[in-house]
């Protein structure tokens, strides 16, 4: 299911240990507030992948809010805001409908490295929803798919859940390992089983949709790390600064020391500039007006901030 520019935040996490590969993992970092169906993108990072998935956050209005929504009423499994897809839809009104969240990893996977993978998933139980499914999971993707050029209902994942998720009350996690047998570039959350693969339980009278909430989507290849984060990674640091923000010409970064690794993306998940710095001054003429997440990398610490760019 789709104002306000949200507050400057600063993160700091420990790269050295483990690094989550999905960017904005719990849905906090926004482009804008929700104020309808279908407005997944105001997720920095995330879209759809097929059809018309929603985002849910506390700062919302008509209907998309967090804990009370549309779809039910839930609290995010950590921070304010989390997203929500159809898994499946009685075939009597439309076989094989599915709704697909999608993002693209902060780097490729490796093919012959383990990888390990999970997230917190609820069945939103709201008016409107009467059906309970199995086969919720995720699967890796070298094609960003979209609205008009969906995910495949191919009966495959690297991720899913045998049994019917039933649970309104608790956020359930889900996880798996695996070994990368390509340069995956995007992680897609939903149900890649078909109507025939996929079972299901009526839990009210009213038989049309199965509908869940998803939070904190965590890909590694430290399984420590997924099994212990529990989606606040990014602490603040009041130590460290970029300024000015919003800016035109450059930023100016404090508190962070030596050779600067440098990666940002456009609120897609797109990698639009990659660069290495040694004066903590960051030249941004370039780069198109926008709202950005910025990667910052020195020897002893890491941040990721969303920067706005305006010229």
């Amino acid at each position: 299911m789709k104002k306000l520019l949200p507050l400057i935040l600063i993160f700091t996490c420990n790269f050295c240990k483990a690094q989550n590969l999905v960017p904005n993992p719990s849905f906090e970092d926004t482009v804008a507030c929700p104020f309808g169906v279908n407005q997944l993108d105001f997720a920095v990072g995330w879209r759809s992948f097929g059809n018309t998935p929603d985002y849910f956050n506390s700062c919302a209005t008509n209907g998309m809010t967090v804990p009370n929504n549309n779809c039910g009423y839930q609290f995010a499994h950590s921070g304010n805001a989390y997203c929500g897809l159809v898994t499946y839809r009685n075939p009597m009104i439309q076989s094989n409908y599915r709704e697909f969240a999608g993002v693209q990893l902060l780097s490729p996977t490796i093919i012959g490295q383990q990888y390990y993978v999970s997230f917190f998933v609820n069945f939103a139980f709201g008016a409107g929803i009467s059906i309970a499914t199995n086969k919720i999971g995720c699967t890796l993707s070298l094609v960003q798919y979209s609205d008009a050029n969906p995910a495949p209902i191919n009966n495959q994942s690297i991720l899913h859940m045998d049994s019917v998720l039933t649970d309104s009350v608790n956020w359930i996690k889900l996880s798996a390992s695996f070994i990368a047998t390509a340069n995956f570039q995007y992680l897609i959350i939903g149900n890649f089983y078909d109507d025939a693969n996929t079972d299901t339980l009526v839990v009210r009278t009213a038989n049309n949709i199965s509908y869940y909430y998803i939070d904190d989507v965590c890909l590694s290849t430290d399984s420590a790390y997924c099994d212990t984060w529990t989606g606040n990674e990014y602490l603040h640091d009041s130590n460290i600064s970029i300024i000015p923000n919003p800016a035109n010409t450059f930023f100016q970064i404090n508190g962070m020391q030596g050779k600067l690794e440098i990666k940002i993306y456009d609120v897609a998940g797109k990698l639009v500039l990659d660069t290495k710095i040694n004066n903590n001054r960051l030249n941004i003429e370039s780069i198109s007006n926008g709202i950005y997440l910025i990667k910052i990398n020195s020897k002893n610490k890491s941040i990721i901030q969303k920067i706005i760019i305006q010229h």
